[in-house]
Protein backbone atom coordinates (compact mmCIF):
# COMPACT_ATOMS: atom_id res chain seq x y z
CA UNK A 1 0.00 0.00 0.00
CA UNK A 2 2.88 2.38 0.70
CA UNK A 3 4.68 1.61 -2.56
CA UNK A 4 5.40 4.85 -4.38
CA UNK A 5 5.15 6.81 -1.14
CA UNK A 6 6.46 7.00 2.42
CA UNK A 7 6.13 4.53 5.30
CA UNK A 8 6.66 5.75 8.88
CA UNK A 9 7.90 3.15 11.38
CA UNK A 10 7.50 4.40 14.95
CA UNK A 11 9.62 2.98 17.80
CA UNK A 12 11.83 1.00 15.41
CA UNK A 13 14.14 0.24 18.34
CA UNK A 14 11.51 -2.10 19.80
CA UNK A 15 11.21 -4.23 16.65
CA UNK A 16 12.04 -7.93 17.27
CA UNK A 17 15.12 -9.32 15.52
CA UNK A 18 13.15 -11.67 13.27
CA UNK A 19 11.16 -8.70 11.94
CA UNK A 20 14.35 -6.69 11.43
CA UNK A 21 15.49 -9.35 8.96
CA UNK A 22 12.36 -8.79 6.87
CA UNK A 23 12.74 -5.00 6.90
CA UNK A 24 16.39 -5.10 5.87
CA UNK A 25 15.46 -7.25 2.88
CA UNK A 26 12.88 -4.67 1.81
CA UNK A 27 15.43 -1.88 2.11
CA UNK A 28 18.23 -3.72 0.33
CA UNK A 29 16.34 -5.58 -2.39
CA UNK A 30 13.10 -3.61 -2.69
CA UNK A 31 10.92 -6.76 -2.57
CA UNK A 32 8.28 -8.18 -0.24
CA UNK A 33 6.27 -11.36 0.06
CA UNK A 34 2.61 -11.08 0.98
CA UNK A 35 1.47 -13.12 3.97
CA UNK A 36 0.68 -16.64 2.76
CA UNK A 37 2.32 -16.10 -0.63
CA UNK A 38 5.57 -17.39 -2.11
CA UNK A 39 5.64 -14.75 -4.84
CA UNK A 40 7.84 -11.69 -4.41
CA UNK A 41 6.61 -8.22 -5.33
CA UNK A 42 8.70 -5.15 -6.10
CA UNK A 43 8.10 -2.10 -3.92
CA UNK A 44 9.47 1.44 -4.07
CA UNK A 45 8.99 3.04 -0.68
CA UNK A 46 10.75 5.67 1.37
CA UNK A 47 11.21 4.72 5.04
CA UNK A 48 11.12 7.18 7.93
CA UNK A 49 11.82 5.57 11.30
CA UNK A 50 11.69 6.98 14.81
CA UNK A 51 12.76 5.76 18.23
CA UNK A 52 13.42 7.09 21.71
CA UNK A 53 16.15 4.49 22.24
CA UNK A 54 19.86 4.69 21.41
CA UNK A 55 20.22 2.34 18.46
CA UNK A 56 24.03 2.33 18.53
CA UNK A 57 23.86 0.95 22.08
CA UNK A 58 21.30 -1.67 21.04
CA UNK A 59 23.64 -2.72 18.21
CA UNK A 60 26.46 -3.30 20.70
CA UNK A 61 24.10 -5.28 22.92
CA UNK A 62 23.07 -7.46 19.98
CA UNK A 63 19.36 -6.56 20.10
CA UNK A 64 19.41 -4.46 16.92
CA UNK A 65 20.94 -5.44 13.59
CA UNK A 66 23.97 -3.39 12.60
CA UNK A 67 23.15 -3.56 8.89
CA UNK A 68 19.63 -2.26 9.53
CA UNK A 69 20.99 0.53 11.69
CA UNK A 70 23.22 1.81 8.89
CA UNK A 71 20.47 1.46 6.30
CA UNK A 72 18.16 3.60 8.42
CA UNK A 73 20.78 6.08 9.57
CA UNK A 74 21.21 7.78 6.17
CA UNK A 75 19.75 11.17 7.17
CA UNK A 76 19.56 11.23 10.99
CA UNK A 77 17.39 13.90 12.62
CA UNK A 78 17.69 14.45 16.35
CA UNK A 79 14.64 15.94 18.08
CA UNK A 80 15.56 17.22 21.56
CA UNK A 81 13.26 16.23 24.44
CA UNK A 82 10.65 18.78 25.51
CA UNK A 83 12.64 19.73 28.62
CA UNK A 84 15.39 21.04 26.33
CA UNK A 85 13.06 23.15 24.17
CA UNK A 86 10.78 24.83 26.68
CA UNK A 87 9.99 27.54 24.13
CA UNK A 88 7.76 24.99 22.34
CA UNK A 89 5.51 24.48 25.37
CA UNK A 90 3.24 27.48 24.73
CA UNK A 91 2.75 26.48 21.09
CA UNK A 92 1.92 22.91 22.08
CA UNK A 93 -0.46 24.06 24.81
CA UNK A 94 -2.45 26.12 22.32
CA UNK A 95 -2.47 23.23 19.85
CA UNK A 96 -3.67 20.60 22.33
CA UNK A 97 -6.21 22.96 23.90
CA UNK A 98 -7.79 23.60 20.49
CA UNK A 99 -7.72 19.86 19.77
CA UNK A 100 -9.51 18.82 22.98
CA UNK A 101 -11.86 21.80 22.95
CA UNK A 102 -13.15 20.50 19.64
CA UNK A 103 -13.15 16.87 20.68
CA UNK A 104 -15.01 17.45 23.96
CA UNK A 105 -17.24 20.31 22.89
CA UNK A 106 -15.57 22.75 25.29
CA UNK A 107 -14.69 26.43 24.81
CA UNK A 108 -11.79 26.99 27.20
CA UNK A 109 -9.87 30.13 26.35
CA UNK A 110 -6.43 29.38 27.77
CA UNK A 111 -4.29 28.73 30.84
CA UNK A 112 -3.71 30.81 33.95
CA UNK A 113 -0.25 32.34 34.45
CA UNK A 114 0.43 29.97 37.36
CA UNK A 115 -0.35 26.93 35.22
CA UNK A 116 1.95 28.16 32.44
CA UNK A 117 4.73 28.72 35.00
CA UNK A 118 4.29 25.16 36.31
CA UNK A 119 4.37 23.67 32.82
CA UNK A 120 7.54 25.63 32.01
CA UNK A 121 9.20 24.47 35.23
CA UNK A 122 8.24 20.79 34.99
CA UNK A 123 10.87 18.37 33.68
CA UNK A 124 8.49 16.41 31.35
CA UNK A 125 10.00 12.91 31.61
CA UNK A 126 7.14 11.67 29.40
CA UNK A 127 7.95 14.28 26.75
CA UNK A 128 5.24 15.72 24.45
CA UNK A 129 2.84 12.82 25.10
CA UNK A 130 2.82 13.67 28.81
CA UNK A 131 2.05 17.30 28.02
CA UNK A 132 -0.77 16.21 25.73
CA UNK A 133 -2.22 13.96 28.45
CA UNK A 134 -2.00 16.82 30.98
CA UNK A 135 -3.99 19.14 28.70
CA UNK A 136 -6.59 16.44 28.01
CA UNK A 137 -6.98 15.87 31.75
CA UNK A 138 -7.30 19.59 32.45
CA UNK A 139 -9.95 20.11 29.74
CA UNK A 140 -11.95 17.25 31.27
CA UNK A 141 -11.70 18.60 34.82
CA UNK A 142 -11.83 22.40 34.46
CA UNK A 143 -15.20 24.00 35.22
CA UNK A 144 -14.29 27.61 34.40
CA UNK A 145 -13.25 29.27 31.13
CA UNK A 146 -9.51 29.23 31.90
CA UNK A 147 -7.54 26.19 33.01
CA UNK A 148 -6.48 26.79 36.60
CA UNK A 149 -3.91 25.17 38.85
CA UNK A 150 -6.66 23.05 40.40
CA UNK A 151 -6.99 21.19 37.08
CA UNK A 152 -3.30 20.33 36.70
CA UNK A 153 -2.55 16.61 37.26
CA UNK A 154 -1.38 16.02 40.83
CA UNK A 155 1.85 14.29 39.80
CA UNK A 156 2.94 17.33 37.78
CA UNK A 157 1.84 19.75 40.48
CA UNK A 158 3.78 17.97 43.22
CA UNK A 159 6.99 17.72 41.23
CA UNK A 160 6.77 21.36 40.13
CA UNK A 161 6.47 22.85 43.60
CA UNK A 162 9.60 24.80 44.63
CA UNK A 163 12.03 22.57 46.52
CA UNK A 164 13.13 24.67 49.44
CA UNK A 165 14.68 22.32 51.93
CA UNK A 166 15.14 25.11 54.46
CA UNK A 167 11.36 25.44 54.86
CA UNK A 168 9.40 23.04 57.05
CA UNK A 169 6.64 20.91 55.57
CA UNK A 170 3.90 22.96 57.25
CA UNK A 171 5.06 26.11 55.48
CA UNK A 172 5.23 24.37 52.12
CA UNK A 173 1.69 23.08 52.61
CA UNK A 174 0.56 26.60 53.56
CA UNK A 175 2.07 28.05 50.37
CA UNK A 176 0.31 25.47 48.23
CA UNK A 177 -2.97 25.97 50.09
CA UNK A 178 -2.78 29.73 49.57
CA UNK A 179 -2.12 29.27 45.86
CA UNK A 180 -5.03 26.84 45.49
CA UNK A 181 -7.46 29.19 47.25
CA UNK A 182 -6.27 32.12 45.15
CA UNK A 183 -6.80 30.24 41.89
CA UNK A 184 -10.23 28.98 42.90
CA UNK A 185 -11.35 32.50 43.83
CA UNK A 186 -10.74 33.59 40.24
CA UNK A 187 -13.39 31.18 39.01
CA UNK A 188 -16.34 32.76 40.82
CA UNK A 189 -17.81 36.18 41.51
CA UNK A 190 -16.60 38.20 44.48
CA UNK A 191 -19.85 37.87 46.42
CA UNK A 192 -21.25 35.80 49.27
CA UNK A 193 -22.78 33.33 46.82
CA UNK A 194 -19.50 33.22 44.92
CA UNK A 195 -17.57 32.43 48.06
CA UNK A 196 -20.04 29.67 48.91
CA UNK A 197 -19.23 28.10 45.55
CA UNK A 198 -15.50 28.48 46.23
CA UNK A 199 -15.85 26.80 49.62
CA UNK A 200 -17.88 24.00 48.08
CA UNK A 201 -15.28 23.34 45.36
CA UNK A 202 -12.45 23.34 47.92
CA UNK A 203 -14.42 21.01 50.19
CA UNK A 204 -14.37 23.37 53.20
CA UNK A 205 -16.99 25.32 55.11
CA UNK A 206 -17.70 29.00 54.41
CA UNK A 207 -16.35 30.14 57.83
CA UNK A 208 -13.15 28.19 57.16
CA UNK A 209 -12.82 29.90 53.78
CA UNK A 210 -13.18 33.35 55.38
CA UNK A 211 -10.57 32.43 57.97
CA UNK A 212 -8.15 31.37 55.27
CA UNK A 213 -8.81 34.53 53.24
CA UNK A 214 -7.84 36.56 56.28
CA UNK A 215 -4.85 34.33 57.03
CA UNK A 216 -3.51 34.49 53.47
CA UNK A 217 -4.52 38.17 53.07
CA UNK A 218 -6.52 37.44 49.92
Amino acid sequence: MASGGTLFLDEIGDMPLHMQVKIIRVLQEGVIERVGSLKTSKVDVRIIAATHRKLDVLVKEGSFREDLFYRLNVVPIFVPPLRERKEDILVLLDHFLAQYNGKMGRDLTGFSDDVIDIFKTYHWPGNVRELQNAVEYAVNIEAADVISIASVPTTILQKSMPKRQEKPLTEKVREYESLLVKETLKEFENSVDGKKLVANKLGISLPTLYRKLKEFKL
